[in-house]
């Protein structure tokens, strides 16, 4: 199941053969907010795809391409999303 964040624990990189953790989710919803600190409308964004995924109103394919538009340009997060792909699911890929 697709948590409310995606991972990263502090400047270490993140060992992801794991599963992920609440703490992992924690940590990347505070980088992305912290990344997008003058863009605050990118990570509300976020946000709101998070809760429409979990209230079931969006799959985790629509989640996958908004994410993909939202964070456009910062591989970093996009990896980091990747890390809370449910099993099964193709990874996204940056450009």
């Amino acid at each position: 199941m697709f948590p409310c964040g995606l991972p990263y624990r502090s400047s270490r990189r993140m060992n992801t053969s794991r599963k992920p953790e609440f703490y992992d989710a924690v940590m990347y919803v505070k980088k992305v907010k912290v990344v997008y600190r003058k863009k605050k409308e990118v990570y509300e964004a976020f946000l709101k795809l998070l809760n429409d995924y979990k209230a079931n109103i969006i799959d985790i394919g629509a989640v996958k391409e908004d994410v993909m538009q939202l964070f456009k340009g910062r591989q970093d997060l996009i990896s980091g999303f990747n890390f809370f792909l449910p099993k099964g699911h193709k990874k996204c890929h940056f450009h």
